[in-house]
């Protein structure tokens, strides 16, 4: 099981939307290669992960991201959610990827998502 959720608040955040610390395991694709990676952050904007293989993925790249459910919300209604990014920044292991999805399915199961890890942040504070 994963940790709960913190909110990231950060004065030098150039981002809209709250980040939510999370971390859990999750599979990132590009094409027919699946990189394990590691969730480190999430937002309805875009998401920082931690990928555990080498790879030779550059800003610019789009992938798709393969989050389990049923280790973040027992409220899920669904046990997986499919989201498509592109590469913003990429040090080393670390990916940072602005979402880009156009599927308002999956977009609303991220935004209840995020509507959980909020819940959870304000009843541990």
């Amino acid at each position: 099981m994963s940790n709960p959720p913190k909110l990231s608040v950060d004065s030098e955040e150039r981002r809209n939307a709250p980040r939510y610390s999370v971390r859990t395991h999750i599979a990132l694709q590009m094409s027919t290669t699946v990189w394990d990676a590691h969730l480190l952050d999430i937002s309805a904007t875009g998401a920082r992960v931690a990928i555990l293989d080498e790879h030779l993925l550059r800003p610019g790249d789009n992938l798709t991201l393969n989050i389990e459910l049923e280790d973040l919300s027992p409220e899920a209604t669904k046990k997986s959610l499919r989201l498509e990014g592109k590469i913003v920044h990429a040090r080393d292991h670390i990916i940072g990827l602005e979402l880009i999805s156009d599927n308002k399915d999956e977009h609303q199961h991220l935004l209840s998502l995020l509507d959980y890890f909020s819940e959870m942040t304000s009843l541990n504070d």
